[in-house]
């Protein structure tokens, strides 16, 4: 039963570190501290659908900021790229805590006497000792996610912001990290030119 304990709180362990996703998170920019601008998000390469939810979450961290959707001509348009690599799985073992020894012990027997035999029986208790009583196989499959964001500037068409998230985890499923990964690419937006962070958000605020 110990055993059995150990691996459900070394399981429950591993799904509490994984709700978190922390991200690293690299920005270049020449926008001048809590500048606001008008924009427009441009559609990215991929599934029409998908991409169009995370460009809409792209106008949302942005308007978060302050920046407007642009109705006419915007003073800056906005490009994005994502992917997710195929994953690099570790393997291990990991070690079983449980009981070594002591506890109550029932002990009986026969004993020869100058009055005849006799039997006895008793229990005796000695403090229990803890330790590593086996190990686990594991297998853990890490993905690489990214998702970059380029600003440029609509008149001159210089680049005014250049930004790259990257994360590593075990979800396979960059939709259901997207949310995270713009979360926090625009934290403290638009941050220190040449600055590199390290974000950690709960996977239940990017829901």
């Amino acid at each position: 039963m110990k055993r059995y304990l150990a691996i459900g709180l070394a399981l429950g362990l591993a799904a509490c570190q994984s709700a978190r996703i922390r991200s690293e998170v690299t920005t270049f920019h020449t926008l001048p501290e809590q500048s606001v601008k008008t924009f427009r998000v441009l559609p990215a390469a991929g599934p029409p659908l998908e991409t169009a939810s995370y460009a809409g979450l792209i106008v949302q961290n942005l308007e978060e900021h302050g920046w407007t959707p642009a109705k006419g001509s915007p003073e800056v348009t906005v490009q994005f790229s994502y992917g997710i690599d195929t994953g690099q799985t570790r393997v291990g073992s990991m070690p079983i805590f449980g009981q070594t020894g002591g506890g109550t012990t029932f002990s009986s027997g026969m004993i020869t006497g100058a009055g005849g035999l006799a039997t006895y029986s008793g229990t005796s208790y000695t403090p229990a000792t803890f330790g590593v009583v086996g190990a686990a196989p594991y297998s853990v499959t890490m993905y690489t996610r990214f998702l970059s964001v380029t600003m440029t500037d609509t008149k001159s068409g210089a680049s005014v912001f250049e930004g790259t998230v990257r994360s590593r985890g075990r979800s396979s499923n960059f939709a259901r990290v997207a949310p995270c990964l713009i979360r926090a690419l625009f934290k403290g937006f638009p941050a220190s030119s040449g600055s590199t962070q390290n974000v950690s958000i709960p996977l239940s605020e990017c829901a």
